[in-house]
């Protein structure tokens, strides 16, 4: 089985920390991390973000990653990469053609589900979507818009709409989708689905009467 892995907002194998926003692309490192080690190929497809990084690396016999050169070699935000959506998927798709049969692709945020849809339902392959993060969770006390929140919104529709399954990660993020997008179709399957976390790795930080974060996290259980 080959399992296409795609952001275009995020590069899998970027360190955490650095400016980053946020852990999604830890999450896609983990879960094609997993699916290798199940005997599944991965192949990953990102946009380049650093001009120190390879376009194309094998990095084993089931694991390889493309990075599209389009917009800046430089981390950008999320509504500068919408920006460039014709160009990503004019490239992700000269590259998927290059790739021995591909199962599913697996997309990550609406951006990355928008660039690689079409191709999906073209060609019969199975999309999954991680939904990552919602709009109208974020603008829903806002009485206008934004010209970029309402593409985004339009646009989140017709991929919640458009792919086989969506992947939420709490139970309160499959709520909000149902409630704030009253125009998914009624057969939409969203499943839950969260990010792992290694037990053996994460676990209780030492209570420091000097440090008050570390102390405040000493009452989480091992592994959260």
């Amino acid at each position: 089985m080959n399992i296409v892995i795609s952001s275009m907002i995020d590069d899998p194998f970027d360190p955490p920390g650095s400016g980053r926003f946020g852990g999604g692309h830890l999450f896609l490192f983990d879960l094609g991390r997993y699916l290798i080690r199940q005997g599944i190929t991965v192949t990953y497809i990102c946009r380049k973000n650093s001009p120190t990084k390879n376009s194309y690396e094998r990095l084993g016999d089931k694991c390889t990653i493309y990075r599209l050169d389009v917009g800046p070699q430089k981390e950008i935000l999320t509504f500068e990469v919408s920006s460039y959506l014709k160009q990503l998927k004019t490239q992700f798709i000269n590259t998927i053609i290059q790739l021995d049969k591909v199962d599913v692709i697996h997309t990550s945020y609406w951006i990355s589900g928008l660039v690689a849809m079409e191709y999906c339902q073209n060609n019969g392959i199975k999309h999954v979507n991680t939904i990552l993060s919602l709009g109208r969770l974020k603008h829903k006390e806002k009485k206008s818009l934004s010209e970029y929140e309402r593409f985004r919104d339009i646009s989140e529709i017709t991929v919640f709409n458009g792919v086989d399954d969506l992947i939420a990660i709490c139970q309160d993020e499959k709520k909000s989708l149902f409630k704030l997008y009253p125009e998914l179709k009624q057969n939409i399957n969203c499943h839950i689905i969260a990010n792992g976390i290694d037990e053996n790795i994460f676990y209780q930080r030492p209570e420091s009467s000097s440090d008050f974060i570390r102390r405040a996290s000493y009452r989480f259980k091992q592994g959260n």
